[in-house]
């Protein structure tokens, strides 16, 4: 065991106690990498802001919540809208889309699949609510969409 100081590739510098043989080099090894990483913190920094611009992207409201709350929340929201829409298959959907194999009527309900995603994962703006059910979350996100997809296509007629 042995204690390194690593600048990691942001400038920050930390003391990372690195445990195990150093017999062919594995601690200067594992130093080197942490080195070429940012650090923790500018990583969890990095996640967040790439969540919150995904967030944007979709039109996703804004969370609430202390900043820490808001941060880790707005990771376990991406990730659980991400795992719904492949559980629904919109990636499909929008391939199809795209390719022009769908029917008009078919296309034409993309939108209305989009909005209904995008208004069950808004359905919960609290922070507090995320990470509550962080391990539930893409499925409670999928019963929405569902549940929002049902109400919409009834408005639709």
């Amino acid at each position: 065991m042995a204690k390194y100081e690593i600048t990691h590739s942001c400038g920050h510098v930390e003391t990372v106690q690195i445990y195990g043989t150093n017999v062919h080099g594995e601690r200067e090894r594992r130093a080197a990498w942490l080195a070429s990483k940012p650090c923790p913190e500018c990583e969890r920094r990095a996640k967040s802001e790439a969540a919150r611009a995904w967030a944007d992207e979709m039109g996703l409201p804004g969370l609430t919540g202390s900043e820490k709350q808001v941060a880790w929340a707005e990771d376990i929201r991406s990730k659980a809208v991400r795992d719904a829409e492949d559980a629904l298959g919109f990636d499909q959907s929008r391939a199809l889309v795209a390719s022009g194999t769908l029917t008009d009527e078919q296309a034409a309900r993309m939108p209305l699949l989009e909005r209904a995603l995008r208004e069950g994962a808004s359905e919960h703006a609290d922070a507090a609510w995320w990470i509550d059910n962080r391990l539930e979350a893409c499925p409670l996100v999928i019963k929405a969409v569902k549940a929002r997809i049902d109400e919409l296509f009834a408005e639709e007629g």
